[in-house]
């Protein structure tokens, strides 16, 4: 059975799963010139699921449009990197962007996004044989993905920002 994917188009698809179509993201990617970007329908189409997932659940900044929608966008509220309020019926090309380099991530190496962390992954010591790790205190449990970070610069919410205002 073919895996179904529904792209919200900004007006609230009651059961989109997905900001892009799998031809929207191997187009990206071939413009990028990613070759890891390969393999059937069905498996590009799974990555995209699972970069969905990931995606879905970022803080993001602003307002669901309708609590009805399936996806978390579009939303109200939301002033982008370059302090351009976004319009209620928009997903941004960033977002579908941060969506293309997921998807490859999880089609090279399926739950990578989403990876389990024992005990918090605060690990202090991991010993193999003659190869010993040892994080520092408080050292992140998760992988930074730089190039999702960058696009969606300006959609999260930071739990580190302060608002300036001038008056």
């Amino acid at each position: 059975m073919a895996i179904i994917l529904t792209v919200e188009t900004g007006t609230g698809v009651a059961d989109a799963n997905t900001y892009a179509a799998a031809a929207t993201v191997d187009t990206y990617h071939t413009n990028l010139g990613n070759s890891t970007w390969a393999g059937d329908a069905d498996t590009k189409a799974a990555a995209i699921l699972r970069a969905m997932r990931f995606l879905e659940g970022q803080n993001w900044k602003g307002t669901k449009t309708d609590s009805d929608y399936a996806l978390e966008w579009p939303r109200t509220g939301v002033v982008d990197r370059n302090s351009f309020e976004l319009d209620s019926d928009e997903i941004p090309q960033s977002l579908i962007n941060a969506l293309c380099e997921a998807a490859l991530i999880e089609l090279v190496s399926a739950g990578t996004l989403r990876p389990e962390l024992s005990r918090g992954g605060m690990v202090q010591r991991e010993k193999v044989d003659v190869v010993e790790i040892e994080y520092q205190p408080g050292a992140p449990a998760s992988t930074a993905f730089g190039v999702i970070i960058f696009e969606l610069r300006g959609l999260l919410k930071s739990t580190v920002s302060v608002a300036l205002e001038r008056v």
